[in-house]
């Protein structure tokens, strides 16, 4: 205790020589964790293109009118989607654009467990809409989809009423689910664009379920299956658009193996190609 005494005296702490800020002074300098931000690097050449590929989505003209989110390679995961799906129904006001960035050995997601399924409850009346597209060429120039696989845990996604979603450039695979929508379970309005549903099961709509407003555009829906509507199952007082679109090689136990429509529901199909469906 002596000796703890003796420097002490020599070496005097200084925190009793610590200035205190002013108040206005400590409120300027916050420290921010990067970890908890996602940092804009689409270009304006790559948002233009973007929205001329996907023009059907009605993005802004200028991205500055766009939340826009990317996702890395590096952070191709389901809890990292989730997450930002979160944030943008949640923390941003106007439309949201999430860029899911792919390349030749890193274009998937997989889910390890039931709780990886994306539920997107997004209410777009009052924070816009959400558009989720990858982004990636191989060697050749040619897209690289994101594939998003359920691994049979899960169905892939649900999309509750209030939302608007588009989705473009993604393949939807191994949902399962014993009720409705083994990809996407559908109360909202959905646009789907350049992307392929395939290898899904439910018990109605193998591929899509559709309750609310569906529009299907240069997309494939193949090799699902379902009770009924082994593709497409659209219910009542849902309205299902589909053009330019492949239907084939789903199957149903009992009625629809393409696309199976309740009757009171509104169905408008332009410039499809519907084969080898069987029920």
């Amino acid at each position: 205790m002596k000796t703890k005494r003796f420097f002490s005296t020599l070496f005097p702490t200084r925190r009793s020589q610590t200035r205190k800020l002013p108040t206005h002074a400590r409120n300027l300098l916050r420290f921010e964790s990067l970890e908890e931000r996602t940092l804009l690097s689409i270009s304006p050449f790559q948002y233009d293109a973007i929205q001329s590929k996907y023009s059907d989505f009605n993005l802004p003209e200028s991205m500055e009118d766009i939340n826009i989110i990317e996702i890395t390679n590096q952070d191709l995961t389901a809890e990292k989607l989730q997450k930002e799906i979160y944030n943008a129904a949640y923390d941003t006001s106007g439309p949201d654009l999430i860029v899911l960035r792919t390349t030749s050995d890193r274009n998937t997601i997989t889910y390890a467990t039931w709780s990886d399924k994306i539920n997107i409850s997004i209410d777009s009346t009052k924070y816009g809409s959400l558009t989720i597209v990858s982004l990636g060429f191989d060697n050749d120039g040619k897209s690289i989809p994101l594939t998003i696989d359920a691994a049979q845990q899960s169905h892939v996604m649900s999309i509750y009423t209030t939302a608007t979603v588009n989705l473009g450039g993604l393949t939807l695979t191994g949902g399962t689910i014993d009720s409705s929508g083994g990809a996407i379970h559908n109360q909202g309005t959905l646009t789907v664009m350049n992307s392929t549903i395939e290898g899904n099961s439910a018990s109605t709509g193998g591929g899509i379920y559709n309750l609310g407003t569906l529009t299907v555009i240069n997309s494939t829906i193949a090799g699902n299956s379902a009770s009924f509507g082994g593709g497409i199952y659209n219910s009542n007082g849902g309205t299902m658009t589909v053009k330019n679109s492949t239907i084939a090689g789903n199957s149903a136990e009992f009625n629809g193996g393409g696309i199976y429509d309740s009757g009171n529901g509104i169905l408008i199909v332009t410039k499809w190609v519907i084969a080898g469906n069987s029920a």
